[in-house]
């Protein structure tokens, strides 16, 4: 008896990796037959004839399910970009404004650590400030040194009485402790200057602020190879 049977194209223009089309057919036995060849349920054969999927129909398929699920937001980690000098003026509690333009856009405050550092022009001290991942990534090596490193645990003791975290208050101020404004003589009689530099800034007195020009201006005429 003859076999007549249906074949179902369906094509993909350019899916091949030659930009030929792919067919998948199907062929569906509408013919008589003897119950050996239509199956212990009587049903019509169904059998496929077709190629299979190609490689790259299956991965061009794995892409466009990449492609159209939704996509995150990357976010990227705010940096601190402090620039320029601002003077301030120190409380009776030894508080300090902190500037404006150096806040966070994303609200809340910098992780900060003032360090005062002796500045041999001036005779006495000044404050660095820098972020805590600044500081941590410095003091690592005092960190790595072994137990029995005495230089290494001198530096530790050393610094730790000339550190200090900056926190603030509601109104965007940090305050100073006790030993950091007597050994910079920064109070309500003498303002403060704080001059940024990308993660970091000092704190001198305002007074001592010509001084301090003069002899960065004295080192970089000495000085041979300049970052610009």
């Amino acid at each position: 008896m003859s076999v007549r049977y249906m074949s179902v194209r369906l094509s993909r223009v350019g899916s091949g990796v030659d930009g030929d089309e792919r067919t998948v057919g199907v062929r569906v036995d509408l013919g008589e037959r003897s119950s050996e060849s239509r199956g212990s349920t009587g049903q019509p054969n169904i059998q496929g004839t077709g190629e299979k999927m190609s490689d790259a129909d299956s991965k061009e398929q794995n892409v466009e399910a990449v492609m159209s699920a939704p996509r995150r937001a990357v976010v990227t980690e705010e940096r601190p970009f402090f620039y320029f000098h601002y003077e301030m003026g120190v409380d009776s509690q030894g508080r300090i404004q902190f500037p404006s333009k150096w806040k966070r856009k994303s609200g809340g405050e910098w992780d900060l650590i003032a360090i005062r550092v002796h500045d041999d022009v001036l005779g006495k001290d000044y404050i660095q400030v820098v972020t805590a991942d600044t500081f941590d990534r410095k003091t690592s090596p005092l960190e790595d040194a072994e137990f029995n490193d005495f230089a290494a645990t001198a530096e530790r003791h050393d610094l730790s009485e000339r550190i200090m975290p900056l926190e603030f208050d509601k109104n965007g101020r940090f305050a100073l402790a006790e030993h950091f404004l007597e050994s910079t003589e920064l109070g309500p009689e003498n303002k403060a200057v704080l001059i940024g530099f990308k993660d970091r800034f000092d704190i001198y007195c305002a007074k001592d602020r010509t001084t301090v020009r003069q002899s960065d201006k004295a080192n970089l005429r000495n000085r041979k190879l300049k970052s610009f």
